[in-house]
């Protein structure tokens, strides 16, 4: 979704704020399925919650989801668009 070069300028950006909150905004969902044919956010995630291969970008989020969490970044937060409802999720993905 972002590329190399846009992903490593919002890893470091992000590590290197000195900010007490770190806000990222996108146009697309973090984890909330979009999309009927294709997946066009950055989960893979099917309408039932479960991988789907080939869908979406989460292997790009999960990369820069764990870029920040090995860096300890505190206060962290995702306001994302593109879901015709109001929902709250705490993002705590599983090991592996």
């Amino acid at each position: 979704m972002l590329g190399a070069a846009q992903r490593q300028w919002l890893i470091d950006a992000v590590i290197g704020s000195r900010a007490t909150w770190k806000v990222i905004v996108s146009s697309v969902s973090l984890s909330v399925p979009t999309g009927r044919l294709a997946r066009d956010s950055w989960t893979s995630a099917n309408l039932l919650g479960f991988p789907e291969e080939g869908a979406g970008f989460a292997t790009e989020r999960d990369a820069i989801l764990d870029a920040f969490r090995r860096a300890a970044v505190a206060n962290l937060v995702f306001l994302t668009a593109d879901v015709h409802h109001a929902e709250l999720l705490r993002h705590e993905p599983t090991a592996g």
